[in-house]
């Protein structure tokens, strides 16, 4: 394991010293001593939280909407409908269950369970202790708990989770075009910076 963390340390290192990080010089009219470090730092955390956007993303598209396609799929758009997790194959499914039982939850907004008693009431209206009962966990049962999509908000819910974009290849595919963008960009700050200082000394 030791060795595993080592191989993927080296790789990042190397990276990060060959693409990540830059040296801004020194300028005749102004200095940033301190300051492009902190730039580097700025673009670098855009970075990380883009790919770490995506990637909450494809979790909620792909699991946490795979059970949502999956109520669809089945019909269960009312109560004589409703299916249970067990019944569509989340019998482990502890991180949808933590999710289906937070009111506040994206998924608790397009679905419903039987015997539910729900105000929908957006939780970014409320304040203080209305919010904290809003937002209060229901007791949920992967075997017997049942749950369904109503057909008023069946469109929210399958434009919400729909599949297109969920895959692996799509979170790849972002995860480079952000470190490429990272780079390209650290790597053109001196350029824009060489162009302001040459750019004042011929005004000047």
């Amino acid at each position: 394991m030791a060795e595993i963390y080592n191989f993927f340390g080296d790789i990042w290192d190397y990276l990060r010293e060959t693409y990540f990080e830059v040296d801004f010089g020194s300028y005749r009219n102004f200095s940033l001593d301190g300051f492009g470090a902190t730039l580097s730092q700025i673009v670098f955390a855009v970075m990380i939280g883009c790919i770490l956007a995506s990637a909450v993303a494809v979790y909620e598209r792909r699991y946490l909407g795979g059970f949502v396609r999956a109520l669809i799929a089945r019909g269960a758009q009312d109560e004589q409908n409703a299916l249970t997790m067990a019944d569509l194959g989340y019998t482990k499914g502890f991180m949808l269950k933590n999710t289906l039982s937070r009111r506040d939850s994206g998924l608790r907004r397009v679905l419903r369970f039987v015997g539910e008693e729900r105000e929908d009431v957006i939780p970014e209206e409320l304040g203080g202790s209305a919010k904290d009962k809003l937002v209060m966990r229901d007791e949920i049962d992967p075997q017997k708990t049942r749950f369904y999509v109503p057909a008023e908000l069946l469109p929210r819910a399958q434009t919400r989770y729909d599949a297109k974009g969920s895959g692996i290849g799509s979170f790849l595919l972002i995860v480079v075009v952000c470190l490429v963008g990272g780079a390209v960009v650290l790597r053109l700050l001196p350029v824009f910076f060489r162009l302001i200082d040459n750019t004042i000394t011929w005004i000047g």
